[in-house]
């Protein structure tokens, strides 16, 4: 009876030391892990290699088994499974993938993994890792683990490279020949909003399909937006302003074609507002953009205002608005940007005129006297994707109209590409379909305009 009660107490006894032992090696286990500064939310810009040279793999290999560090699952291995390991290694298919911490030299994750797993997401490794430097360290001894910091091998590189543009608000100047603009000044209310100042300029109108090859003047003006709050996108404002005037400007070609030129007959002036109205009047409505432009000439020019050498007869655009809803972060399309969409409505009115310079006379030719049957209207459509940030930038839309009145297409693609947000091209085309070239002679050809791009912005 007495030996049953000691073998008892013997076995409780130790059944209770090893759960103590346990709990001790689990407490232990979380200290540790505490007293390191936890970077998970940097792993993805920590700096990582994969070593494929065979002998050093050897080496560090032959390194875990001297010192029976190879687990598999928690265990150590056993003779044959420990052979068939080996004889991966030998056969030459195991690369060693390695991991430094963020903010040291210090090797945080080490593991021997096959080839064939290397462009796995969760690669099955040949043994357990190691997630430890000093453990590794006391493994493979300090000479080797040296060699595995310095690099001093062969190996490739795996570390993420991040390339970040970020949008300033202080100044900013944009040269091209289509959008120009120089944000000159900025201030704000409560340090959370901005107002920025802008000069601007613009040449041609893609909503009314009359690019600036077509478009004889280069609107410029001053435009004013407000930031509620500040974001990392430019184009992410709360509303704009602008005002400007037509200023007359020059072909950039010589064209091959029959068609006819447009030119500037009177002094215009030009508006646009633009914002997110529809927050105010609807939930969740803070990506969609309510845009209005409008342009008018309501000052003719005099003959004595006109300086053309012969007499000709020429079109100008006097007139045109545009209205436009459009949804920004339409959705995400992964690593190719943003999609974004519009729906819109524009309507313009093309004059016909004759300079005559022996009777010195400037006229209209057109007939009908009601303003409103002058005027050419569109719905159009567009869908494009937009990536900011990062090393490229671009934006490339694609945009369809019809002519309702006259029942034609006009279609066109319009595109920019930056590299930093510094250099970059713009490239546009655009091409009517269905259109008779006796009644549209002034643009009956496709179009292309590209311009290069230089910003400034800090």
């Amino acid at each position: 009876m007495k030996k049953i009660l000691l073998l008892i107490t013997f076995l409780f006894t130790q059944v209770f030391f090893a759960q103590d032992a346990q709990q001790e090696i689990g407490d232990l286990k979380k200290i540790y892990s505490n007293l390191e500064y936890n970077t998970i939310a940097f792993d993805d810009l920590k700096q990582k290699w994969i070593i494929s040279d065979p002998v050093f793999v050897r080496e560090v290999f032959n390194k875990f088994v001297s010192k029976n560090a190879l687990r598999l699952r928690g265990r150590a291995l056993n003779q044959l499974t420990l052979i068939e390991k080996a004889k991966e290694v030998q056969d030459g298919n195991i690369l060693i993938d390695l991991r430094k911490r963020y903010y040291d030299d210090e090797i945080e994750y080490f593991a021997f993994i096959p080839f064939s797993e290397i462009d796995n997401f969760e690669p099955k490794l040949l043994v357990d890792s190691v997630d430890d430097g000093y453990f590794l360290k006391d493994i493979v001894g300090s000479v080797v683990y040296g060699k595995l910091q310095e690099q001093s091998y062969f190996f490739s590189n795996l570390t993420k490279e991040i390339f970040d543009t970020k949008a300033g608000y202080y100044f900013d100047v944009n040269v091209d020949a289509v959008d120009p603009s120089v944000m000159f000044w900025s201030t704000t209310s409560d340090y959370r909003n901005k107002f920025l100042l802008s000069l601007f300029g613009k040449w041609g109108q893609d909503y009314i399909f009359m690019p600036g090859w077509y478009f004889p003047e280069m609107i410029v003006g001053g435009r004013i937006t407000y930031f509620d709050v500040l974001s990392g996108d430019p184009d992410d404002y709360t509303y704009e302003v602008s005002f400007g005037t037509g200023m007359a400007s020059h072909y950039p070609y010589v064209s091959i074609g029959n068609e006819q030129k447009l030119d500037k007959a009177g002094q215009s002036v030009y508006a646009k507002i633009s914002g997110q109205a529809l927050k105010y009047v609807m939930d969740d409505a803070e990506d969609y953009y309510i845009d209005l432009e409008v342009f008018t000439t309501p000052v003719d020019f005099e003959y004595s205002d006109m300086k053309f050498a012969s007499t000709r007869s020429f079109f100008s655009i006097r007139n045109y608005a545009v209205f436009k809803v459009r949804k920004e972060r339409l959705f995400n399309l992964f690593n190719f940007g943003m999609a974004k969409a519009a729906l819109g409505i524009s309507t313009y009115s093309v004059d016909e005129y004759k300079y005559d310079t022996k009777l010195k006379t400037f006229s209209d030719l057109r007939t009908t006297t009601d303003f409103m049957n002058k005027f050419e209207h569109f719905f159009f459509g567009e869908f494009g994707v937009e990536k900011g940030g990062g090393l490229v930038q671009y934006d490339i839309t694609a945009v369809l109209g019809f002519n309702f009145v006259e029942g034609y297409l006009m279609g066109g693609i319009k595109s920019q590409i930056m590299l930093s947000d510094t250099f970059g091209l713009q490239f546009r085309i655009y091409q009517g379909l269905g259109m008779e070239p006796s009644t549209y002679g002034y643009r009956t050809t496709p179009t292309v305009v590209f311009s290069p791009v230089l910003r400034i912005n800090y």
